[in-house]
């Protein structure tokens, strides 16, 4: 079952226990980690689990994706795991969802010792960006959103340029607009088979995070007050 199933796989990886008050994996988190749309936008309130089960989520893309990355020399199909990227707001989000995805897999050895980056106590980096790859070729990079993208085009950060396979925006309510438009919809329009989740806690404002729950068809919204 966990090799079709994200929560089985979950459950047997890290121990997930519907019994246990405190190790259990929510039903709308189940929904959200089960979920196969390529586009997700989860839009939830403070204090509901949306990093952890994304970085549940996260996890399972990392060992179990298998992206086609062309053809070697000899004509061979060449198959890895896939790139991720996770973009937030804020510093402290991002340290946040990485602490979460490094704590998952140090609940299990063998998974552990797939992650090829960081040192004995991380297994991931944080200059010159946030990352942690795997022996598969997947790898999870990290950036912060920044002030935005400046009136000549630039800025941006070192967002600017990046490809990713899987795709996930934090707080997204809370990044600037024109660094959606000019960095990552640039990736959704020149590689259409990107998988997108975004999750945020709604601050009131009509953007891009409205507009992907409410207004377009080719999103699939969670909504959980």
């Amino acid at each position: 079952l966990s090799t079709v199933d994200p929560v089985a796989w979950a459950e047997l990886m890290f121990g997930f226990d519907d019994k246990s008050d405190t190790w259990s994996i929510r039903n709308y988190q189940k929904e959200q980690l089960r979920c196969s749309a390529q586009r997700l936008v989860v839009r939830e309130g403070r204090r509901s689990g949306k990093t952890f089960a994304m970085a549940l989520k996260l996890v399972y893309y990392a060992f179990n994706l298998a992206i086609n990355k062309g053809y070697d020399s000899s004509g061979k199909e060449i198959v890895e795991g896939p790139e991720i990227m996770v973009v937030t707001p804020y510093q402290a989000q991002l340290t946040n969802i990485f602490n979460e995805i490094e704590s998952l897999i140090k609940r299990n050895k063998e998974l552990a010792m797939q992650v090829t980056t960081g040192t004995a106590d991380s297994l991931y980096i944080k200059t010159p960006m946030f990352k942690m790859e795997l022996k598969n070729g997947a790898s999870i990079r990290g950036f912060v959103s920044g002030l935005g993208v400046k009136g000549d085009g630039s800025g941006g950060g070192t967002i600017r340029g990046q490809s990713a396979d899987v795709i996930y925006l934090d707080e997204m309510d809370m990044i600037p607009e024109d660094i959606l438009d000019k960095v990552i919809t640039p990736i959704l329009l020149t590689k259409p088979g990107v998988m997108l989740t975004a999750t945020s806690t709604p601050i009131g404002k009509r953007g891009k995070f409205y507009n992907w729950c409410l207004e377009r068809e080719d999103f699939k919204e969670d909504y959980y007050p």
